[in-house]
């Protein structure tokens, strides 16, 4: 996951152009926060359970909220970019199956129990200037 997380960041800020290595880095985390999700829900023994969040349920949700937070906010631009690399080179559309919705579940699942860290907000700047450049 380490070495997929750093392709996937790397391929983000550009320095790192699209090849089977990004696409497979996407697969994998992909997986393994469907892994997570699956895991997550056969906790979940009864309807009790959903509501209450049992204490492994909980350690669970807050170990990857930061995770999938962040991830929250990289997927779509990485997705994106995915998109448009798989269509300029090779003519194709990216097909993971439903493995994004089960990372949005996932996500959604985390922000309805309330561990999901809230974003920074975005600081703009005074009108008539320009934002720094980052």
């Amino acid at each position: 996951m380490a070495l997929a997380r750093y392709v996937l960041v790397a391929f983000r800020r550009g320095q790192q152009p699209y090849g089977p290595d990004v696409l497979a880095a996407c697969f994998t985390m992909l997986w393994c926060f469907e892994r997570v999700l699956q895991g997550r829900r056969s906790m979940i023994r009864s309807p009790f359970d959903r509501v209450r969040r049992s204490s492994p349920v909980r350690f669970l949700d807050e170990a990857i909220a930061m995770h999938v937070a962040s991830w929250e906010r990289n997927l779509p631009e990485i997705r994106r970019r995915l998109i448009d690399a798989l269509a300029e080179v090779h003519g194709d559309e990216l097909r993971d199956r439903g493995l994004s919705a089960e990372f949005e579940a996932l996500a959604g699942v985390l922000h309805s129990a309330g561990v999901m860290p809230t974003p920074p907000p975005v600081s703009l700047p005074p009108q008539g200037e320009s934002a720094p450049a980052s």
